[in-house]
């Protein structure tokens, strides 16, 4: 998160190292049901 804050970033981007359809479809649902919420929060406070 210091990094987003630091540098003032205006956005993230997610890609995808997995090899299979059911991994990226994982590591898409988790992007954007755990990971954007938690930077959002973090960078929302401060």
């Amino acid at each position: 998160m210091a990094a987003i804050n630091d540098y003032r970033a205006g956005g993230f981007l997610f890609s995808s190292v997995a090899d299979g359809t059911d991994e990226k479809e994982r590591d898409s649902s988790r992007w954007a049901h755990e990971i954007v919420p938690a930077v959002r929060a973090a960078t929302s406070t401060g």
